[in-house]
Order: structure tokens, then C-alpha cells, then sequence
């Protein structure tokens, strides 16, 4: 899907996806990296790049990834609830 659309967040949010459940989170930053560059406000790439990088052992780049996604969809509870954990992790 992604060679048909390379420009569409959406396309690179469920190849991302896809990186994220085989436990390639590099690959799965690379595309939420692209997909948010195409859409800031695009919440759910926030908080899959915040997640992966949770995955790599980055606490501080996935609080500021998460938090941007709260901040964007205030009211997806599983976002904060990670974001909570990762910050009380921290």
C-alpha cells in the first residue's frame, strides 16, 4: 500500500503498525517519523512512535511522544495510561 500511496499517513501508519508486531520498532519509527512529517496532528503515529520507542528503551523520547498524542486526542485512556506508566517508570 505504501508504494501505491507514499505520501499518505494513513498507508504509513499501518505498515508501521505491521514493523511494530514483528518487533521491528526501528522500522516502525522510520515510517510514524514520515507519517507525522505528512500530518502532525496524525495522533495515532504519535503514540505508535512513542510505544516503539518505550520497546527500544527510550523513556524520554517516548513521554514526549505520547504526550503529544494525549495532548492531540485527550481522550484515548490507553495513551495516557501508557504515558503514566512510562513516566512513573522513568
Amino acid at each position: 500500500m505504501v508504494i501505491l500511496l507514499p505520501d499518505n499517513p494513513m498507508a504509513l501508519e499501518a505498515r508501521a503498525r505491521a514493523f511494530y508486531h514483528v518487533k521491528d520498532f526501528t522500522a516502525c519509527i522510520k515510517d510514524c517519523d514520515r507519517s507525522i512529517k505528512l500530518d502532525p496532528a496524525y495522533a495515532v503515529c504519535w503514540a505508535m512512535r512513542g510505544e516503539a520507542k518505550v520497546a527500544l528503551g527510550d523513556k524520554a523520547g517516548a513521554i514526549s511522544d505520547l504526550n503529544e498524542a494525549v495532548c492531540i486526542e485527550p481522550n484515548q485512556p490507553p495513551w495516557a495510561k501508557l504515558l503514566s506508566d512510562t513516566l512513573g517508570d522513568s
